[in-house]
């Protein structure tokens, strides 16, 4: 007996948004539901001042809440 091949996949398409594999004859993917003639979308990730500004107003409202709620306490 020889070593066998390896067997490769299918060659059908892939999915240009999850990478999962796709039959030949699909529309959609059967992973992530969409089309394979959806263009590929890929949006830059946001600056860092960006997510730091988002944080520092969440930390002002939240602290802004806590001393309302002790003044509310104190009379």
């Amino acid at each position: 007996m020889t070593e066998a091949d390896p067997i490769e996949p299918d060659a059908g398409e892939t999915c240009p948004h999850c990478g999962a594999d796709m039959p030949d004859d699909a529309d959609r993917c059967p992973r992530c539901g969409r089309s394979a003639d959806q263009p590929v979308t890929l949006t830059p990730p946001k600056p860092l001042w960006v997510k730091a500004l988002a944080w520092a107003i969440l930390l002002l409202a939240v602290a802004g809440v806590v001393l309302w709620a002790i003044k509310m306490i104190r009379g």
